[in-house]
């Protein structure tokens, strides 16, 4: 699925490898539509729909067509009422739709975030921090938010919490400092996490840690540090012991994908899987897209 921004209004277009079929959402002009989430299956898909002074959370079905309303609201500020947040899919996961709550038409960091149950729009669990990004678990129990504040042109101030769900429980896992958490993600047996940050916005070391949620066994390396001159690029997990990270090569004008198993989790563990033409704008995004499971 992608958004089509060139429509209008926009469209949310999802097409099915196996025989081209194409579906373009919402099916009515109800207004335009954000970025979508796939169920588990890949059957359906969560998406809002944002109209003249009113949004929609809707569900589409893709093998049979038709949509559901789960939830609905006005994006106009009433006086003497609650301001119009909205929810914004995140994940879909076993646990349900996560949600995003933003107040839209404005650059106010998201609020919180909540479970919505795909069957009737019920929301089943909702945690209130203000975050500049969310990390769901593969399972939709936990999510990783990222906290603090991320000015343009001075030092950001950044750390991390941990969200359980249903309970809403909090802990933290990395203390607000002067830092910029760069990407996080839980391993696929969600015991553990792994995340990257930078002591400013243009620092050209970047720090690789993971650790337990209970904050046990961390570990952290750094990339571009004098005799690693590696950039670190975006990281991901390959199994739960092996951690996938993405760098570009300075000296070699490459990009390199590399193993970085946890047993071996310093300068010296990579294992190499793949290099790739460095793109010529050294500012380009270069990330990896899917793991497959």
């Amino acid at each position: 699925a992608f958004s089509d921004g060139a429509s209008a209004p926009r469209l949310l277009v999802a097409v099915r490898l196996a025989d081209g079929d194409v579906r373009t959402l919402p099916a009515d002009s109800f207004g335009d539509a954000t970025e979508g989430r796939f169920s588990p299956d890949g059957r359906q898909l969560a998406f809002t729909v944002i109209g003249e002074g009113y949004w929609q959370l809707r569900m589409a079905s893709l093998d049979v067509g038709g949509e559901r309303v789960l939830q609905e609201g006005t994006t106009t500020w009433q006086e003497g009422a609650d301001p119009p947040f909205l929810p914004l899919p995140l994940a879909w996961t076993p646990a349900g739709v996560l949600v995003q709550e933003v107040l839209w038409g404005t650059d106010a960091p998201p609020r919180g975030v909540a479970l919505v149950a795909p069957a009737d729009g019920a929301v089943t669990a909702r945690v209130a921090v203000e975050h500049l990004a969310a990390y769901p678990s593969p399972d939709g129990a936990r999510v990783a938010l990222v906290t603090g504040i991320a000015p343009i042109a001075d030092q950001p101030r950044q750390g991390v919490v941990v969200a359980e769900l249903p309970s809403g429980r909090l802990h933290d896992l990395a203390a607000e400092a002067p830092q910029l958490v760069k990407a996080l993600h839980f391993s696929p047996d969600e015991r553990r996490v792994l995340y990257s940050l930078s002591a400013r916005y243009d620092s050209p070391v970047t720090t690789l840690r993971t650790m337990r949620l209970e904050g046990a066994g961390a570990q952290a390396v750094d990339f571009g540090v004098s005799g690693f001159r590696l950039a670190l690029r975006d990281i991901a997990w390959a199994d739960d012991g092996t951690p996938l990270v993405l760098v570009s090569n300075l000296e070699a004008g490459r990009v390199e994908l590399h193993a970085l198993p946890l047993d071996s989790f310093d300068a010296t563990g990579l294992r190499p899987l793949g290099e790739f033409p460095r793109p010529t704008d050294e500012h380009a995004d270069v990330r990896i897209l899917y793991v497959p499971r």
